[in-house]
């Protein structure tokens, strides 16, 4: 049956989530019963729509979702939200707004009030999603805990993941991008913050940012959402952060003594780390991350102060921390049934993030170590110059093997060819993978590091099939 094509006008999405049910209950009825207004989903990927859902077409800068609607219908998408209208369209509704992407927003923000969810938080160079889904998982020992989805931290996906919320949430924990000037000023514009965490700061961005400075001034408009009463954890070992002044919300975590929160008694074992923390006026020893190197040591340390500012239990945390088990690209640790481990370090690089990487891996006892590495993106103009400083930090260190796939041969060949570490550069990445299964042994770490965009991530799940 041919269902009829309406369209509405309007001038926000606010009436979206109280009143789109009611509006459209006869051609929803044919699709799903809805109990409660949020639950309707709503996509921006055409790619992504199940029968029943609401297609909501965003004009980025690289493409134009109003492209992909006949797609999005096609799929089973039963209204549209645009900017334009079009018969031809034949969704049973199309709401007509000025802005998709702002309208998305409003829709986000009412959708947020309706909860009594306290809402936290995070940002940074590095570590964000990390962080976020090891405080969510502590959390949830307690509470109802709703987080963004994957990676979805921009001014779409963070919108995104609220409307898909369960308004019954005690917490929304909250990832939040800043990779370029003003991208995290939407998101907070209607976000009020009872925590909030800095994961790091670094040379991340620098392509947009250029400098360090600019890179820590953007993240730290965080601290304008947060509540009054709220705390803004920061990474306190990192000179750009020691350079700001101390203010009363400021809580700082680290491993040097200084830090309000430390880890202590570091131990490094090949199937994790394990470490004691202290924090203000509380001793936790005894805990343990499946998940490799320092910079886990340091995502879990403002997860251990919220998680006890909101009252979880040590010994919960203590059990969720031993089996949290670290997002895939970020830390990974992959055992495969040949006997050798791959840390998956795939999803980014940048100078900071790939210091730590290389610290934690020469201080993790395996027999021999194995470097797999390609570039670091998005660091403008100065690339060159960081790659030249990270092919001196890896010469620092003595790998059995230093692999190596990207566009700075020419600067990593020079340092890395020494007589005790071979170092070989690969024209793809299918070539550097069959020498890695022809060259991996028994009890081998092997270390596979790059930024998202190099792709290493595809030889990862190429190589788990051989996993255990």
């Amino acid at each position: 049956m041919q269902k009829n094509h309406s369209v509405f006008r309007v001038e926000s999405l606010k009436f979206l989530v109280s009143d789109l049910a009611a509006l459209f209950q006869a051609q929803l009825n044919e699709f799903r019963v809805i109990s409660t207004p949020i639950e309707v989903r709503i996509q921006t990927d055409s790619r992504q729509i199940q029968p029943g859902d609401i297609f909501i077409a965003i004009a980025g800068e690289k493409q134009n979702g109003h492209q992909f609607i006949p797609k999005a219908i096609q799929q089973g998408a039963i209204g549209v939200i645009a900017e334009k209208s079009d018969p031809a369209h034949h969704a049973a509704f199309e709401i007509i707004v000025p802005s998709t992407t702002q309208a998305l927003l409003t829709a986000a923000q009412k959708a947020l009030r309706k909860t009594n969810c306290k809402q936290i938080g995070i940002t940074g160079s590095a570590g964000k999603t990390t962080m976020k889904e090891m405080l969510s998982a502590v959390l949830g020992a307690s509470y109802l805990v709703a987080n963004t989805t994957g990676n979805y931290n921009t001014p779409i996906g963070v919108p995104l993941s609220i409307l898909a919320m369960n308004p019954d949430a005690d917490f929304f924990v909250t990832e939040l991008s800043a990779s370029y000037p003003g991208e995290i000023d939407q998101n907070l514009s209607y976000l009020t913050l009872s925590d909030a965490i800095i994961s790091s700061i670094g040379s991340s961005h620098l392509e947009f940012f250029h400098t360090v400075d600019k890179v820590l001034k953007e993240k730290m408009k965080i601290s304008q959402a947060i509540v009054e009463t709220g705390t803004l954890l920061l990474p306190g070992d990192n000179p750009a952060i020691l350079s700001l002044p101390r203010e009363k919300q400021f809580v700082y975590y680290g491993l040097n003594p200084s830090n309000d929160l430390r880890a202590n008694h570091l131990e490094y074992r090949t199937n994790g780390i394990h470490f004691d923390a202290e924090l203000p006026g509380e001793s936790i020893p005894n805990l343990s991350l499946s998940a490799f190197g320092n910079h886990m040591v340091l995502n879990s340390l403002p997860v251990l102060f919220l998680a006890r500012k909101y009252g979880i239990p040590v010994h919960s945390i203590r059990e969720v921390l031993a089996g949290f088990a670290a997002p895939a690209g970020r830390g990974r640790l992959i055992h495969y049934k040949e006997g050798y481990c791959i840390i998956d370090e795939t999803y980014n690089a940048n100078p900071v993030s790939f210091k730590a990487a290389l610290q934690a891996f020469d201080k993790t006892p395996f027999p021999r170590k194995i470097l797999v590495f390609s570039d670091m993106l998005e660091l403008g103009e100065g690339s060159a110059t960081l790659h030249q400083r990270l092919a001196d930090e890896i010469a620092a260190y003595t790998f059995h093997t230093v692999l190596y796939y990207g566009d700075y041969n020419h600067i990593m060949e020079p340092v890395l060819k020494k007589p005790d570490s071979h170092y070989q550069n690969f024209p793809s990445l299918e070539a550097m993978e069959q020498f890695l299964l022809q060259t991996a042994q028994p009890g081998d770490g092997i270390l596979i590091k790059a930024s998202n965009g190099k792709h290493l991530s595809e030889m990862i799940r190429h190589l788990e099939s051989h996993a255990c």
